[in-house]
């Protein structure tokens, strides 16, 4: 399993989010209440991350994209590492000339 190649600890509090996906299952009934029930017990996050990073550091995240993007992957966080997805491909924009702010949207996998 591949492992991203920057740091998670360089990422950007500001570009920091994730949240569980909804997981429950509303069935109309025909008098009262929805019926309601878990869809799995695994439930995925969807998390993004940003980076402020060099012209070489994209083009290595840019290559890691195109080398993963539909196979899991595993991101050392300090106390442990978890496995990831890409959602999408890595949104990039120049700063100044060798600086590039970069978001990658991520599922997180159970």
């Amino acid at each position: 399993m591949a492992t991203f190649p920057i740091p998670a600890t360089e990422s950007l509090r500001a570009g920091f989010s994730e949240r569980e996906r909804d997981n429950v299952l509303r069935s109309p009934m025909g008098y009262g209440p929805a019926k309601l029930r878990e869809r799995t017990t695994a439930v995925l996050r969807d998390g993004t991350r940003a980076f402020y990073l060099s012209a070489a550091d994209k083009a290595v995240v840019d290559q890691f994209y195109t080398d993963n993007k539909t196979l899991q992957w595993d991101w050392d966080e300090g106390a442990g590492s978890r496995n990831y997805r890409f959602l999408s491909p890595p949104a990039a924009q120049e700063i100044s000339c060798d600086l590039w702010s970069v978001a990658i949207q991520i599922e997180v996998m159970p």
